[in-house]
């Protein structure tokens, strides 16, 4: 990689998409149910009492996933092995239950998947991504562009760690149970909470990313753990990489306060135990494997969700691919201002249409106009 630049977006959507395949804790959990607190929960037995639950607040955020990983019960009573990876598609149980009166949406209920799969992976995600960065060579560059357009080119060594310790205005639940081969023996659940905890993230922009100001322009903040605390990019990316401002007024102030100023810390010299450095160097290895294979031109992936491999590609620029029209869809509103020749498409949605699809409305138009 001597010499090259690397897209961050892309970089990002990469390690998150093998995140997925191995974050350990919730890989074959279901999300059987949605409670605010309303009602009774409908998906364990009345006489179980979670009292860290029922210690919060209502109306609150709980999350009730089904582990299936030893067995998968399906309306026939008949028993299986789970072998699937279980896709923000496939994340919503047969069985799902909300206290809600409107059913979930694709974008929330991928929100929820991945609020769960990276429940306290800050320090995962934001290592993997530091080791990944560092085993660049020095004439490495990186690009990184924001879903408003500001866009930096710097050395892929210049990022520092930030961390701040924050606040959620509404606290979530999230509770995993297991039912395994002896249900008579009751479900066994695991609970966590999320309330307060350490923000950390990558800053990048140069030699003025070490900087304390906010007023600096060209800071540009990655928030690799962002659903973790229900955010979205502004582009409508699973993560967030936004100007630092744009981020800290737009974003994190909508789901939590900050308790202190970003400190920034360079590097993580020592992860918060060994499992989480073991879990980064394991997804830090696996990410760099795949862009040997990118940079070779004998992998190619999914601009949304990262997938190997899909089989369509913008129809504007030509190059950016997707797996599925609901990734690009769900990709366009950061794609159409990361592209010049994409800027250029006709009212913003030729990404999506066929060459016989633009040819008629340009021959549409010119009747209107004649």
């Amino acid at each position: 990689m001597e010499g090259e630049t690397i897209d961050l977006h892309d970089l990002a959507t990469v390690l998150l998409r093998e995140r997925l395949l191995t974050e350990p804790r919730f890989k074959n959990c279901r999300l059987r149910e949605v409670n605010d607190g309303s009602r009774p929960l409908d998906c364990l037995p009345p006489h179980l009492h979670l009292q860290a639950m029922e210690a919060m607040p209502i109306p609150r955020a709980a999350y009730f996933l089904l582990d299936d990983s030893e067995t998968e019960e399906i309306e026939t009573g008949q028993t299986s092995t789970v072998t699937d990876v279980i896709e923000p598609s496939t994340f919503k149980h047969p069985n799902f239950t909300s206290t809600s009166t409107s059913p979930l949406s694709d974008t929330e209920l991928e929100t929820i998947f991945w609020q769960c799969k990276d429940h306290d992976s800050g320090y995962v995600l934001a290592h993997s991504m530091q080791i990944v960065l560092d085993s660049f060579p020095e004439s490495t560059k990186l690009c990184v562009q924001t879903s408003r357009g500001l866009s930096i080119v710097c050395g892929a060594h210049e990022f520092w760690i930030v961390e701040s310790p924050i606040k959620l205005h509404q606290p979530s639940f999230i509770c995993k149970s297991t039912t395994g081969t002896q249900p008579q023996l009751g479900p066994a659940i695991v609970g966590y909470v999320l309330d307060e905890l350490p923000l950390v993230c990558l800053i990048f922009g140069g030699e003025e990313a070490a900087e304390y100001s906010t007023d600096i322009y060209g800071r540009v903040m990655l928030d690799l753990a962002a659903p973790m605390l229900g955010m979205r990019g502004l582009g409508g990316e699973i993560f967030a990489m936004e100007r630092l401002r744009d981020y800290q007024h737009e974003i994190l102030s909508r789901v939590a306060y900050e308790y202190d100023e970003l400190r920034h810390s360079g590097r993580i010299r020592s992860p918060p135990d060994s499992q989480k450095l073991e879990e980064a160097n394991q997804l830090a290895n696996r990410v760099r494997a795949r862009l040997e294979k990118i940079m070779e031109g004998t992998e190619t992936f999914c601009g949304y969700c990262g997938k190997v491999n899909p089989a369509m590609r913008c129809f504007r620029c030509k190059q950016t691919q997707y797996c599925t029209d609901a990734c690009q869809n769900n990709a366009w509103k950061y794609h159409k201002t990361c592209d010049d020749e994409v800027m250029v498409c006709l009212w913003n949605v030729t990404c999506f249409l066929s060459f016989d699809d633009v040819l008629c409305i340009l021959i549409v138009s010119c009747f209107v106009f004649l």
